[in-house]
């Protein structure tokens, strides 16, 4: 029950975000831009090597950001320091996704033993088909104790049809 209330308060919040123009929130409310550096580290890889991606160490200077817009999403794409997972279905996925996405099911029955296999420090992009199992994956996550990871908020859908951003397959 509890769980269930933490969705949909969290849910509401990113429709109320998408609302809302340009800027990232963070976790505890605040608005702004994240950085993609961490100057207590540099530019430190984590050592993950997750089918190929790498993750940057996340330390306490970086801003806690939660959920970002596409725009922002797009520029931590760019920015190469992310690993981005993907949680839609495989058939989704395949269908067309972000360039550099990892396809990592949210629907799969064995989704949080696979949590394991990914590295707690370093720093995760998620998205989802509309933003609904990217939240749900994103709780998940952080009670594996992965603690830097940033949600797409609108999904996959509004990075296509509202952004008009390209997918690939």
């Amino acid at each position: 029950m509890r769980k269930g209330f933490l969705y949909i308060f969290i849910l509401g919040i990113f429709v109320t975000l998408s609302c809302k123009g340009d800027t990232a929130t963070s976790s505890s409310g605040t608005t702004g831009t994240p950085s993609a550096t961490n100057s207590n580290t540099g530019d430190r890889m984590a050592g993950i090597d997750f089918e190929g991606k790498t993750g940057i160490e996340y330390g306490g200077s970086m801003p806690r950001v939660d959920n970002v817009n596409a725009n922002m999403f797009k520029e931590l794409v760019k920015s190469g320091k992310y690993v981005l997972l993907d949680v839609r279905a495989d058939n989704l996925f395949h269908e067309g996704h972000i360039e550099g996405a990892v396809s990592f099911p949210y629907t799969d029955p064995k989704f949080k033993d696979n949590l394991k296999k990914l590295k707690k420090d370093a720093a995760y992009l998620i998205c989802s088909e509309k933003g609904v199992n990217s939240v749900k994956a994103m709780v998940d996550m952080k009670d594996a104790g992965i603690t830097h990871v940033i949600n797409l908020i609108g999904g996959i859908k509004n990075w296509k049809e509202g952004y008009k951003y390209p997918l690939v397959k």
